[in-house]
C-alpha cells in the first residue's frame, strides 16, 4: 500500500521554478561584483541599464518566488489529504486485534502528526535538490575565485556535518520518547471528554485532573528535553554562519591590502559565502525535521502494514437468514487463556434468544465471534450450514442490527443520529423510529426529527438514547438484531412492545442481558458460566431446577 501520493507534475515545476529563483539569487554576487570593480569605481552610479537590470532582478525573483510558493502550497495540502484518506480508510479495514491493544487517543495523534509532514515537502523534497545545486555551483564560483578560501569553507562545512550526525542520534530516540508521551495523554484526554458525565456525578474529576497533569508534565519533559538538543545545534549553527565570513573577511582584507585580490572579488566571495550557508542550513535543519518525521511515519507504518481483515469470500450475495449455528467454538484473545470453550448452539430465524451469565462469562466475546471481529477457526460458526468465513465481510455484517449498552450518539439532529447514510427516505425513518416505540416523542420534540439531540446525545434520556440506537438499527433491515445490554435502560413495557414489534417484522433476535423482567418472552435462554454453556431451554422450564439460572432471576426479581 503505498502511503501517499505525491503530485510529481507539480513538484517538477516547483523544482524548476526553485532553479530560476535560485540562479537569479546567484546573479546577485556577480552584479554585484560587476558595479563595484567597473561601476562605483568610475563614478556611473546611475548608469540606466544597470538600473533595469537591478530592478528587473528583483521583479522577476519576486514573481518566480510568488509562483513556487503557491505550487507548494498546493502540493502539501493534497498530499496530506491524501495520506489522511489512506490511513483513515485503512483503519476501517484493520481487526479489532489491532485496537485492543492501542487507544483511540494514540491512534488520532498518530493520524494528526501528520500535519508535521507539509513542511518537509515543501522545504525538504521540493528544496533539496536545488540547495545541493546551489551548494555546487556556489562552490565552483568561489574556486573559481579563491581555491584556498574556498577549501577552508569546505573544512566548516565537512565539521558541521559530523557534530549533527551525532545529534540526530540522540535526538532519535527523545523524538520517539516525546511522541509516546504525547499520544498517551491526548489519549486519556479524549477519554476524560468521553466520561465526563460520570467524572462529574462521582466528584472524582480532581482524580482524572491529576492524573492528566502528570501525564502532560511528563510529555513537556520530552519535548524540553527533545527542544534542548535543538536549540544546542541552533546556537552552533549561529556561530557557524558568522566565523567563516568572519574569518574570511580578515584573510581577504590582508589579501586585499596587498593587492593579491580585488575588493569585488572579496565581496562577491563574500556574498557567495552566504549563499552556500544558506541551503546547508536549510539542509541542516530539514534533516532535523526529517528525523522527527521519520518517527512519526514509524507509528504511522504501524497502521499501513497491519493485515487488514481477512475477507477471502466464495459467496458474494449473503442469502436469507434461515439458521446460526455454533459447533465446538474455541477462541482466546492472543496467546492468553480460553475464553470460550467447545461451545455448541444453533439458532433458528424468528427466535427470541437470550443470552446471560455472570459477569466475564464469555457473552460479550461469543457475539463478536458472531460478527467476525475476530477470527474463528473453520466451521464452527454455521450461516445456513455455510462457514461465515465463505461471505462477503462487508454482506455479512449488514445482516445484523447492533445496539450496545451506550451506543454512540453524534451532535447532530434525531434524523441523521438515525439515518447515518442520508440514504433512506423520511418514511423509512419514521417507520424505524415508530418500531423502536420512539415516533410519538420525537414529535414532541421542537424541531421534531431535525431536533439537535447535543454532544453523546445528552439532551435526550437515557431510554431515548437506547430507543434512537435501536430504529437506527432496524433502518439497516437486518435479518437478525443483536442487543448487548441495548435495553437496559427502558421499562419492562417498553421493552416488551420493541421485542413485539421486530417478531411481527420476521426478525431473529438475540439478548445479552442481566436484566431478566422480560424472560417469559425468550424462545430459549442460554446460560454461560466460564466460557461454556452450563444450561438452556425456557424460562419456566429452567427455573424448575436448582440451578445457576434460578439464582440469576432470583437476584435479577429481587
Amino acid at each position: 500500500m503505498k502511503i501517499g501520493k505525491i503530485d510529481i507534475k507539480r513538484l517538477s515545476y516547483i523544482s524548476l521554478i526553485s532553479i530560476l529563483v535560485q540562479s537569479l539569487t546567484l546573479l546577485l554576487p556577480l552584479l554585484t561584483r560587476f558595479i563595484i570593480d567597473n561601476v562605483i569605481s568610475k563614478g556611473e552610479m546611475y548608469r540606466l541599464g544597470m538600473l533595469i537590470s537591478v530592478f528587473s532582478l528583483i521583479i522577476f525573483y519576486a514573481l518566480f518566488s510568488f509562483i513556487r510558493t503557491k505550487l507548494i502550497i498546493i502540493v502539501e495540502k493534497r498530499y496530506i489529504f491524501t495520506l489522511k484518506d489512506k490511513i483513515v480508510g485503512k483503519i476501517f479495514t484493520l481487526p479489532m486485534k489491532f485496537f485492543d491493544s492501542r487507544s483511540s487517543g494514540e491512534i488520532v495523534t498518530r493520524i494528526n502528526n501528520l500535519d508535521s509532514l507539509e513542511k518537509i515537502i515543501s522545504s525538504g523534497i521540493s528544496s533539496l535538490l536545488i540547495d545541493l545545486s546551489t551548494i555546487i555551483i556556489a562552490f565552483i564560483a568561489m574556486a573559481m575565485i579563491s581555491l584556498y578560501f574556498t577549501l577552508i569553507i569546505t573544512c566548516f562545512a565537512i565539521f558541521l556535518f559530523i557534530v549533527l550526525y551525532f545529534l540526530l542520534k540522540k535526538l532519535e530516540e527523545k523524538n520517539s520518547n516525546f511522541i509516546s508521551s504525547k499520544e498517551l495523554t491526548q489519549g486519556y484526554l479524549m477519554e476524560i471528554f468521553s466520561n465526563l458525565l460520570f467524572l462529574k456525578v462521582s466528584a472524582k474529576g480532581d482524580v482524572s485532573y491529576t492524573k492528566w497533569k502528570e501525564m502532560f508534565s511528563n510529555e513537556l519533559k520530552f519535548d524540553v528535553e527533545r527542544e534542548n538538543y535543538l536549540n544546542i545545534f541552533q546556537t552552533f549553527i549561529s556561530i557557524y554562519r558568522l566565523v567563516p565570513n568572519l574569518l574570511i573577511l580578515i584573510l581577504g582584507g590582508l589579501e586585499v591590502q596587498q593587492h593579491t585580490m580585488s575588493l569585488g572579488s572579496l565581496m562577491s566571495f563574500l556574498s557567495l559565502v552566504s549563499l552556500l550557508l544558506s541551503p546547508i542550513t536549510l539542509i541542516v535543519q530539514n534533516c532535523f525535521q526529517f528525523q522527527f518525521c521519520f518517527t512519526i511515519l514509524d507509528r504511522v507504518f504501524d497502521i499501513i502494514y497491519t493485515p487488514e481483515e481477512k475477507n477471502q469470500f466464495s459467496i458474494p450475495k449473503l442469502p436469507p437468514f434461515e439458521m446460526m449455528t455454533f459447533r465446538n467454538l474455541n477462541f482466546a484473545y492472543g496467546s492468553g487463556c480460553k475464553v470460550i470453550y467447545d461451545l455448541a448452539l444453533t439458532i433458528k430465524k424468528g427466535e427470541r434468544i437470550a443470552i446471560v451469565g455472570r459477569t466475564g462469562c464469555g457473552k460479550t466475546t461469543l457475539i463478536k465471534l458472531l460478527l467476525r471481529l475476530y477470527d474463528v477457526e473453520k466451521n464452527t460458526i454455521l450461516y445456513n450450514g455455510n462457514d461465515i468465513n465463505l461471505f462477503d465481510l462487508n454482506s455479512y455484517r449488514k445482516s445484523f442490527g447492533v445496539v450496545l449498552q451506550n451506543d454512540v450518539m453524534f451532535n447532530d439532529t434525531v434524523i441523521s443520529n438515525i439515518d447515518l447514510t442520508h440514504s433512506h427516505s423520511m418514511e423509512d425513518v419514521i417507520s424505524a423510529a415508530s418500531l423502536a416505540e420512539l415516533d410519538i416523542e420525537i414529535n414532541n420534540m421542537p424541531m421534531g426529527y431535525y431536533t439537535s439531540i447535543g454532544d453523546n446525545g445528552n439532551n435526550l434520556s437515557g431510554g431515548q438514547r437506547q430507543r434512537l440506537a435501536i430504529a437506527r438499527a432496524i433502518l439497516q433491515n437486518p435479518e437478525i438484531m443483536i442487543f448487548d445490554e441495548g435495553t437496559g435502560q427502558l421499562d419492562t413495557i417498553t421493552e416488551k412492545k420493541i421485542m413485539d414489534n421486530l417478531k411481527h417484522k420476521g426478525i431473529t433476535q438475540i439478548f445479552i442481558t442481566h436484566r431478566l423482567s422480560n424472560a417469559q418472552e425468550y424462545d430459549n435462554i442460554v446460560v454461560m458460566d466460564n466460557g461454556k454453556i452450563i444450561d438452556s431451554g425456557k424460562h419456566d422450564e429452567l427455573c424448575g431446577k436448582e440451578g445457576m439460572y434460578k439464582r440469576l432471576f432470583e437476584t435479577s426479581y429481587n
